[in-house]
């Protein structure tokens, strides 16, 4: 099952369970416990598990307070929220096969999100391990996705979600890696 449609959610909702960086859409349970001493930073960390087998080899759990150092593998990153409303990070550049796709202005302190300019943000959403990009990025990528594989019909496209008829491997030489851009740091992404 998945949401496929958001209404209704734009106005006084902080989140599924209120764990907004403040109280401006509506309640937050992480400030109202950080403001009660309940926690000693306003952090929330969650963990995902994972399962060999049908055997369930860690539970995925959520700690409020503070985060479980030995579940970080590699670096760690702290951004900076670009507003108060979400957990909102610097978009500034997006690439595809190591070529510039789009690229954005740096996001002004305090700047009004309702005139961002050639600004944007990431929205980080623990609710979706999916990324979603505006429709006329999703359309250039799928052009190049098809133009990529010997059969465009290994490539199925149906309401902004892509499917390839294959296995991972058979895709992994053909199309090129996504590399988005959050404040100075690169992130990229295999096929």
């Amino acid at each position: 099952m998945a949401i496929t449609r958001a209404v209704g959610l734009n106005l006084g909702i902080d989140g599924i369970l209120g764990l907004g960086p403040n109280y401006n859409n509506g309640p937050s349970y992480l400030m109202a416990m950080y403001e009660e001493e309940v926690i000693d930073e306003a952090i929330v960390s969650f963990s995902l598990g994972y399962s060999n087998g049908g055997s369930i080899q860690q539970e995925s759990y959520m700690m409020f307070g503070g985060i479980n150092k030995t579940q970080i593998v590699g670096k760690m990153y702290d951004f900076p929220l670009v507003t108060d409303k979400w957990w909102a990070l610097e978009f500034r550049a997006f690439y595809y096969d190591n070529k510039l796709f789009k690229s954005f202005d740096p996001f002004p302190k305090n700047q009004d999100i309702s005139d961002m300019g050639n600004s944007a943000f990431a929205v980080v959403d623990t609710g979706t391990s999916m990324m979603a990009v505006p429709e006329g990025f999703f359309q250039r990528l799928e052009q190049r996705w098809k133009s990529s594989v010997p059969n465009p019909a290994d490539v199925s496209c149906i309401q902004g979600l892509c499917v390839g008829g294959h296995s991972c491997e058979y895709f992994y030489d053909k199309l090129g890696n996504i590399t988005v851009q959050l404040g100075n740091e690169d992130f990229s992404m295999m096929p």
